[in-house]
């Protein structure tokens, strides 16, 4: 193959997952970030739609479209109202910043505030 990549065949697809849900993670089932991820999102009583990467029958593809989308190479790769917010690391600095709950506000996605309890 030849030195740059053609743009994923998968990439509307993955955009079409992204804006059809509030919230969207990009997980793995063996990422120990995903599960932190996940567990916080829970205590704030937020259900994302998770699609597991390593579980999933495009998953490869739908990987190197997130890389694509993203430039992030990691999971998990989450996304509030089609706002992409980076994994675990972000998402939890900003629940800490109230920016991931301005997001949830935005989109009309009840939450529980737990910036007390960080």
């Amino acid at each position: 193959m030849g030195g740059s990549q053609s743009p994923s065949p998968y990439r509307s697809e993955v955009e079409e997952i992204i804006h059809s849900h509030k919230c969207v993670m990009f997980s793995t089932t063996y990422c120990p970030y995903c599960k932190r991820a996940k567990s916080l999102l829970e205590k704030m009583r937020v259900t994302p739609h998770i699609l597991e990467l390593n579980n999933h029958p495009k998953g490869n593809e739908y990987w190197q479209a997130l890389k694509e989308i993203t430039n992030q190479e990691t999971v998990p790769n989450i996304f509030i109202g089609g706002v992409h917010i980076g994994g675990y690391s972000e998402l939890l600095q900003g629940v800490r910043q109230g920016t991931v709950q301005k997001h949830f506000m935005r989109i009309g996605l009840d939450y529980y505030d737990i910036i007390n309890e960080l």
